[in-house]
């Protein structure tokens, strides 16, 4: 038991306490006399003194909404956090139409981990065509208070999964010549894609990642033409 209200003349009255899944509690009453005169209402916020890591966000390509080409993955954590072994042990991306591994190469910078691709389903350096799966190990990631709390129920030691697609943010999928990122390829996209052929190259429609748009990636362009993922 602890006081939580430094006001203490008069009544303090119809408590009330919300709990979050970090631990830190909220707690509300009405008193009298504080503001000066009558009731009102007061509260005091505390925080746990023991948080555990979170994953706070995601970004494919930077944040790019294209899925022309697909070159890299950035998380983010809620706060510093350590790695048991290098820190792309931590991290598995697969694709969910074969399960195939992509392998990966981390950079750390603060609180973010910046993903890029060395093999497995690549095209020229971009993920492959599909949907993926990412993955953190929450035995590989930790605080000074614990393991990664994967899945931000407040317990320690869960992994963190994002099964991605077009409709699932952040959208972890890649389908060449989709300018757009909605998963699918039409008429919008090829109006793009006509832009830079034979022009100023466009990564997102640089199928071979030769810094040239040309008949070679026009032919998977089309390809795709009318297909979804």
């Amino acid at each position: 038991e602890f006081q939580v209200n430094t006001y203490t003349t008069g009544d303090q009255v119809y408590p009330s306490v919300a709990v979050d899944s970090d631990g830190d509690a909220m707690v509300v009453w009405y008193g009298s006399g504080q503001n000066g005169g009558g009731y009102g209402v007061y509260g005091q916020r505390f925080g746990s003194p023991n948080p555990l890591a979170k994953v706070e966000s995601i970004r494919v390509n930077a944040g790019s909404p294209q899925r022309g080409r697909v070159t890299s993955v950035s998380v983010t954590f809620d706060q510093q956090v350590n790695f048991m072994a290098a820190p792309s042990a931590a991290f598995q991306l697969h694709r969910q139409s074969d399960n195939q591994s992509v392998i990966l190469s981390a950079v750390v910078n603060g609180n973010t981990v910046t993903l890029s691709f060395t093999g497995g389903p690549l095209d020229f350096g971009s993920l492959a065509d599909g949907r993926y799966t990412l993955t953190i190990d929450a035995g590989q990631v930790s605080n000074a208070n614990g393991l990664l709390d994967g899945d931000s129920n407040g317990i320690a030691g869960d992994n963190f999964v994002h099964v991605g697609g077009p409709s699932n943010g952040p959208r972890l999928f890649r389908l060449f010549g989709d300018f757009d990122g909605d998963g699918t390829i039409a008429a919008n996209d090829f109006i793009q894609f006509r832009l830079p052929l034979g022009g100023s190259p466009s990564p997102a429609f640089d199928f071979y990642n030769d810094n040239s748009v040309d008949a070679s990636d026009f032919i998977q362009f089309r390809l795709r033409f009318g297909g979804s993922v």
